[in-house]
């Protein structure tokens, strides 16, 4: 008679639970319908709503937070569908593993000598030329955004080395045929991102892994092609040369 009812846990025995239960319908705890009901632990299952924000505080993912965007039943264990906050994908974690929280994770910092928005060679199933950017450390294993913008799920032992190094040295041009580093500032001329600013974090040939403080999923990175930015504040290449080609007949 009891299946479905919702309650507030007072305390926790060995194998029991003592609950008072709130009454039907009512949002508030102020409104309850008995007085204390003890139940067994295996009776019970912690109450966690489709559109919660949480927290995951055990298993592969601890520590991401995300909305929960759906809750059922699967092999005997209540399972929640989370859409995470840092990554903006959805996984899978029991709800016995998830509390209620505003908090909003940014990941751990670091793994086996890997760190977020480190460049890094991949391997295990990609091209012999796939690289890409660490967008989340998790406990045993990264989310990574790779050169044609797809996230991948790494174990460390799937990456061969950095290229951070190399990536400060690189040198690309952007539309207008400016030369392009690691650091500077462009926007974006096409494509999806169009008309978005964003910092150059790291650059692989003709591609660019770009960093914005306004884009929340990925760790603020996305990817797009050199020629489809504009170093920010330059003047049009071809009308900058042609001014001052006139400037010099009359120097």
């Amino acid at each position: 008679d009891l299946i479905g009812m919702r309650g507030k846990v007072l305390s926790m025995g060995a194998i029991t639970v003592k609950v008072r239960p709130m009454a039907s319908g009512e949002g508030s705890e102020e409104h309850f319908a008995l007085g204390e009901v003890e139940f067994l632990t295996s009776q019970l299952m912690k109450y966690i709503p489709v559109g919660c924000h949480v927290k995951v505080t055990d298993g592969r993912y601890t520590n991401e937070t995300g909305t929960v965007v759906a809750v059922e039943k699967m092999e005997g264990d209540w399972i929640a569908v989370l859409l995470t906050d840092m990554t903006n994908k959805e996984v899978s974690v029991r709800t016995s593993q998830l509390q209620e929280s505003a908090e909003i994770s940014s990941g751990q910092d670091k793994l086996q000598g890997y760190e977020l928005h480190d460049l890094v060679v991949l391997s295990g199933g990609g091209t012999n030329n796939e690289v890409g950017v660490i967008v989340r450390v998790g406990r045993e294993e990264f989310s990574i955004i790779n050169n044609h913008g797809v996230i991948r799920d790494c174990r460390p032992e799937e990456l061969r080395g950095k290229r951070n190094a190399s990536s400060r040295r690189a040198v690309a041009l952007d539309v207008q045929g400016n030369q392009i580093r690691v650091g500077d500032s462009v926007n974006v001329t096409e494509g999806p991102n169009k008309g978005k600013g964003a910092s150059i974090k790291h650059m692989n040939r003709a591609q660019l892994f770009l960093y914005s403080q306004t884009k929340q999923e990925h760790a603020g990175i996305f990817v797009v092609r050199s020629r489809s930015c504009v170093l920010a504040g330059a003047r049009n290449s071809r009308g900058a040369a042609a001014a001052d080609a006139n400037a010099s007949q009359y120097a």
